[in-house]
């Protein structure tokens, strides 16, 4: 019986290639400090840059909402703006939305796919505002001039947990100091060992899993698979929890972060996406989102717009293999009703994994899954195109 192809990578096989020496971007930066997750890599951001409540924001209308609560919680004023059909920022929106009073443009790098730095770097120069880069998705990514996403925003976050096999963990790059406002934060506190050493256990457990007898194994993860789908459809509904503002990544993350092969991770995530996208042939009923790799692009899922997403997910679940529908929950304080493209994105989006444990043989499986269900005529979905 072949394996359950789940969404993340075990620890334990994580670690047994050597370290490649020393880490990356950002890790190598010695601008670099280490959060409890993204969320809280951007709450201290915001801080250090000195904004203050009531500065407005030009952020994507296409979001995840964890990025929106904090920016909320820190008392900023959001504006929202468009994407085009290829995730880049709508430039001339942006135009009309640059009133007084607005400091900053963010900016996501949606599945590690790098948006045009150079032009946002430059629009952000010429109307006076600070650069934020949300590289949640891009760890490892790079543009295609071979720079390192994170280098140019004033201030850049990461969220290490989508790609790394780590309990927890955020990081922030801060590209100069903005006065006292760019201080160490002086209450950064490790988070409570209950909760770190809670963490722990369900890693071991989740290593336990893998030697199992094949049935069992197969029932455990099938129940496992569900609960993070679940988990990641509703993560509007977490909000941001300031009693962790100032919590700092575990010491456990951090000595994973300094003992897993970066360069193997990278290579692994760009090999199977390219072995997927090279299988799976698309069709009316489910469409590729994005097209061939980019250069420098470590991706972190691989996207497809299907028309019955809930159909595909229940497809591919029912055949062994990991997906979910991808930031379906609207945020309450996003008028989606007018961005009808991301409302789209919202309601047909399904991702699929590529992450490093996977081969290219499954992901040969998993290109051949997704073609059986593509060559379907399935029930077309009732919600909205």
């Amino acid at each position: 019986m072949s394996r359950f192809l789940t969404k993340g990578v075990s620890t334990v096989r994580a670690l047994h290639l050597k370290s490649d020496g020393k880490p990356p971007f950002p890790f190598s930066s010695s601008n670099v400090s280490f959060w409890y997750s993204g969320q809280v890599a951007l709450w201290q951001g915001i801080h250090q840059l000195g904004l203050k409540k009531s500065d407005g924001v030009l952020v994507p209308a296409y979001s995840c909402g964890l990025e929106i609560d904090v920016l909320l919680s820190a008392g900023l004023q959001l504006e929202f703006y468009q994407i085009n059909e290829d995730l880049t920022p709508d430039f001339e929106q942006l135009e009309v939305l640059c009133k007084p009073g607005v400091r900053v443009l963010y900016v996501t790098h949606y599945f590690g796919v790098s948006q045009p730095l150079l032009m946002l770097r430059n629009f952000a120069t010429d109307h006076g505002l600070l650069l934020i880069e949300d590289n949640a998705h891009g760890l490892y990514s790079q543009d295609k001039n071979g720079q390192w996403l994170g280098r140019e925003a004033d201030c850049s976050i990461f969220s290490l947990r989508k790609k790394l096999p780590i309990p927890d963990g955020g990081a922030l790059i801060m590209k100069r100091k903005f006065g006292d406002a760019g201080a160490k934060c002086p209450d950064c506190q490790s988070p409570p060992l209950k909760r770190v050493l809670w963490s722990g256990v369900l890693m071991a457990c989740q290593e336990l899993v893998y030697l199992l007898p094949g049935g069992i194994y197969q029932a455990i993860t099938r129940r496992k698979v569900r609960k993070e789908a679940q988990q990641m459809d509703n993560t509007c509904e977490a909000g941001f929890d300031q009693s962790q503002a100032n919590w700092s990544a575990s010491r456990l993350t951090q000595w994973i972060i300094h003992h897993v092969n970066h360069s193997h991770i990278r290579e692994s995530r760009r090999r199977n996406f390219q072995v997927l996208d090279k299988c799976f042939r698309g069709g009316k009923a489910t469409r590729k989102l994005l097209g061939p790799l980019r250069i420098g692009c470590c991706p972190w899922f691989y996207p497809v717009m299907a028309d019955n997403p809930d159909g595909l997910v229940e497809f591919m679940l029912s055949q062994g293999i990991w997906a979910c529908r991808f930031w379906a929950q609207e945020h309450p304080n996003i008028p989606l009703q007018k961005f009808p493209f991301e409302r789209s994105l919202k309601r047909h989006l399904v991702v699929l994994p590529v992450h490093q444990g996977l081969s290219k043989e499954e992901m040969r499986r998993i290109g051949c899954v997704l073609n059986r269900w593509s060559e379907r005529t399935p029930r077309i979905s009732v919600q909205d195109r």
